[in-house]
């Protein structure tokens, strides 16, 4: 009984840290830059929430990060163009993007982990950035392209495109996707630490 309390605040208090973590690094994502790029690293703990306790621990820190980022809408002149255009789809995007990164890393570890937990563990750092990034683009060039016209400044789609891939996901989405890459066999490290821990 004690040992299972114990194990329960365990788990409550990394629930706990993951989310302070997706908070604290996302909110920070102005103060690592690149040329005129925020670089968020607020995927990193939301990769390890879903590799070591599931999808609904995945969406939950996806929930996290999409509230984090809505509210900074309201400081972003751009963001708030694209709320002001469309309050429903924007923020459906806005959750759903993140949400739907967490559940599927969290499902890929526990369909693969069986197999080779390393590559499981990989397959999600992966899939993050990727799954994150698609849904936003294809939002965007579903719901908000005259939006991206004035954005880019052009009503011609090779010029939309261009503008999209470089100014909004370009340099974000390639250190987003190299960063969980590079990370992925230390993100197993730290899934089998934790659940040694865990099970002790």
């Amino acid at each position: 009984m004690v040992k299972n309390t114990s194990q329960k605040v365990t788990r409550l208090t990394q629930y706990a840290l993951l989310t302070a973590l997706v908070v604290v690094l996302q909110m920070m994502s102005n103060v690592f830059v690149i040329g005129t790029v925020p670089i968020s690293l607020s995927l990193i703990p939301l990769v390890l929430g879903a590799a070591l306790y599931g999808p609904w621990v995945g969406t939950f820190l996806g929930f996290v990060l999409g509230l984090v980022n809505f509210v900074s809408t309201f400081s972003t002149p751009m963001l708030l163009v694209l709320f002001n255009s469309s309050p429903v789809i924007y923020i459906i995007t806005c959750f759903g993007k993140t949400m739907a990164a967490g559940a599927v890393a969290g499902l890929l570890t526990r369909l693969v982990e069986k197999k080779n937990g390393k590559w499981g563990v990989w397959l999600a750092a992966i899939s993050v950035p990727l799954i994150n990034t698609g849904i936003f683009i294809v939002m965007m060039f579903l719901f908000f392209w005259k939006d991206l016209a004035v954005f880019s400044g052009s009503e011609t789609a090779g010029d939309i495109v261009t503008y999209m891939f470089t100014i909004l996901v370009g340099v974000n989405f390639l250190v987003e996707f190299l960063v969980n890459a590079l990370l992925g066999p230390a993100f197993h490290r730290i899934v089998l630490f934790v659940r040694r821990l865990e099970q002790a």
